[in-house]
Protein backbone atom coordinates (compact mmCIF):
# COMPACT_ATOMS: atom_id res chain seq x y z
CA UNK A 1 0.00 0.00 0.00
CA UNK A 2 2.88 2.63 1.18
CA UNK A 3 4.67 1.95 -2.83
CA UNK A 4 0.99 2.68 -4.00
CA UNK A 5 1.10 5.80 -2.73
CA UNK A 6 4.46 6.60 -2.99
CA UNK A 7 3.81 5.90 -6.52
CA UNK A 8 0.90 7.92 -7.00
CA UNK A 9 2.44 11.00 -5.35
CA UNK A 10 5.25 10.54 -7.63
CA UNK A 11 3.30 10.43 -10.78
CA UNK A 12 1.76 13.69 -9.58
CA UNK A 13 4.86 15.57 -8.98
CA UNK A 14 6.46 14.68 -11.90
CA UNK A 15 3.58 15.82 -14.21
CA UNK A 16 3.85 19.28 -12.26
CA UNK A 17 7.19 19.40 -13.59
CA UNK A 18 6.34 18.73 -16.92
CA UNK A 19 3.55 21.11 -16.51
CA UNK A 20 5.53 23.97 -15.51
CA UNK A 21 8.98 23.43 -17.99
CA UNK A 22 6.01 23.87 -20.92
CA UNK A 23 4.63 26.59 -19.82
CA UNK A 24 8.29 28.08 -19.01
CA UNK A 25 9.27 27.05 -22.58
CA UNK A 26 5.89 28.51 -24.40
CA UNK A 27 5.82 31.76 -22.74
CA UNK A 28 9.37 32.27 -23.04
CA UNK A 29 10.11 32.65 -19.55
CA UNK A 30 8.65 32.59 -15.62
CA UNK A 31 7.18 35.37 -15.43
CA UNK A 32 4.81 37.04 -18.01
CA UNK A 33 3.62 40.62 -17.15
CA UNK A 34 0.95 42.18 -18.69
CA UNK A 35 -0.25 45.63 -19.13
CA UNK A 36 -3.12 47.59 -20.58
CA UNK A 37 -5.14 51.04 -20.41
CA UNK A 38 -8.86 50.55 -20.04
CA UNK A 39 -9.14 54.41 -18.60
CA UNK A 40 -10.99 56.98 -20.09
CA UNK A 41 -7.76 59.21 -20.92
CA UNK A 42 -6.55 58.58 -24.45
CA UNK A 43 -2.82 57.57 -23.65
CA UNK A 44 -0.30 57.09 -20.73
CA UNK A 45 3.54 56.90 -20.40
CA UNK A 46 4.08 53.91 -18.32
CA UNK A 47 7.43 52.82 -16.90
CA UNK A 48 7.61 49.46 -15.19
CA UNK A 49 10.87 48.13 -13.12
CA UNK A 50 11.94 45.03 -11.97
CA UNK A 51 14.03 44.88 -8.97
CA UNK A 52 15.24 47.99 -9.55
CA UNK A 53 15.59 47.49 -13.22
CA UNK A 54 13.06 49.17 -16.09
CA UNK A 55 12.09 46.29 -18.41
CA UNK A 56 9.08 47.97 -19.14
CA UNK A 57 8.60 51.68 -21.11
CA UNK A 58 5.59 52.26 -23.30
CA UNK A 59 2.73 54.59 -24.57
CA UNK A 60 -0.54 52.86 -23.74
CA UNK A 61 -3.65 53.63 -25.99
CA UNK A 62 -7.11 52.98 -24.45
CA UNK A 63 -8.14 51.34 -27.82
CA UNK A 64 -10.47 48.65 -26.85
CA UNK A 65 -8.74 46.15 -24.79
CA UNK A 66 -5.13 45.29 -25.80
CA UNK A 67 -2.68 43.84 -23.55
CA UNK A 68 0.81 44.52 -24.34
CA UNK A 69 3.11 41.12 -23.02
CA UNK A 70 6.25 40.56 -21.92
CA UNK A 71 8.10 37.83 -20.21
CA UNK A 72 11.20 37.51 -18.25
CA UNK A 73 13.14 35.32 -16.57
CA UNK A 74 13.68 35.51 -13.14
CA UNK A 75 14.87 33.68 -10.11
CA UNK A 76 13.15 31.62 -7.53
CA UNK A 77 12.09 34.52 -4.67
CA UNK A 78 10.84 37.61 -3.50
CA UNK A 79 11.01 40.50 -6.25
CA UNK A 80 9.24 44.13 -6.13
CA UNK A 81 7.33 44.88 -9.34
CA UNK A 82 7.39 49.37 -9.11
CA UNK A 83 4.94 51.04 -11.89
CA UNK A 84 5.23 54.40 -12.51
CA UNK A 85 2.78 56.65 -15.01
CA UNK A 86 3.49 60.02 -16.42
CA UNK A 87 7.19 60.12 -15.52
CA UNK A 88 6.62 59.37 -12.39
CA UNK A 89 3.46 61.16 -11.17
CA UNK A 90 1.82 58.34 -10.14
CA UNK A 91 3.64 55.30 -8.45
CA UNK A 92 2.49 51.96 -7.15
CA UNK A 93 4.65 48.78 -5.88
CA UNK A 94 4.10 44.80 -5.59
CA UNK A 95 5.25 42.34 -3.97
CA UNK A 96 5.67 39.29 -5.37
CA UNK A 97 7.15 35.47 -4.77
CA UNK A 98 8.31 33.85 -7.65
CA UNK A 99 8.80 29.93 -7.65
CA UNK A 100 6.40 28.67 -10.60
CA UNK A 101 5.04 29.85 -13.91
CA UNK A 102 3.74 33.44 -12.97
CA UNK A 103 1.66 36.13 -14.90
CA UNK A 104 1.06 39.45 -13.53
CA UNK A 105 -1.66 41.76 -15.33
CA UNK A 106 -1.96 45.62 -14.38
CA UNK A 107 -4.53 47.49 -15.42
CA UNK A 108 -4.88 51.04 -15.56
CA UNK A 109 -7.82 52.42 -14.66
CA UNK A 110 -7.64 56.27 -13.81
CA UNK A 111 -9.74 58.63 -14.67
CA UNK A 112 -9.68 61.46 -16.77
CA UNK A 113 -8.96 64.90 -15.00
CA UNK A 114 -7.56 65.00 -11.29
CA UNK A 115 -3.84 63.04 -10.83
CA UNK A 116 -5.50 61.93 -7.23
CA UNK A 117 -7.98 59.36 -8.99
CA UNK A 118 -5.55 57.74 -11.03
CA UNK A 119 -5.04 53.72 -9.95
CA UNK A 120 -3.59 50.48 -11.19
CA UNK A 121 -5.40 47.15 -10.76
CA UNK A 122 -2.75 44.34 -10.02
CA UNK A 123 -3.39 40.56 -10.31
CA UNK A 124 -0.88 38.05 -10.09
CA UNK A 125 -1.71 34.45 -10.52
CA UNK A 126 0.21 30.88 -10.72
CA UNK A 127 0.32 29.17 -14.40
CA UNK A 128 -1.71 25.73 -14.16
CA UNK A 129 -3.31 24.70 -16.92
CA UNK A 130 -4.84 26.96 -19.52
CA UNK A 131 -5.64 30.40 -17.85
CA UNK A 132 -2.97 32.00 -19.57
CA UNK A 133 -3.63 35.05 -21.52
CA UNK A 134 -2.70 34.45 -24.60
Amino acid sequence: MKKKIIGFIAIILLALIVQQVYWYNKLDGNLVVYVTNVSERDSINLNIYLDDKEVINETLTNKYIFYKNSSFRVSPGNHELIIKANGGEIEDKYNFYSLFVKRIVIEYNGKSGDQKDLDFIIRSETVFGNFVVE
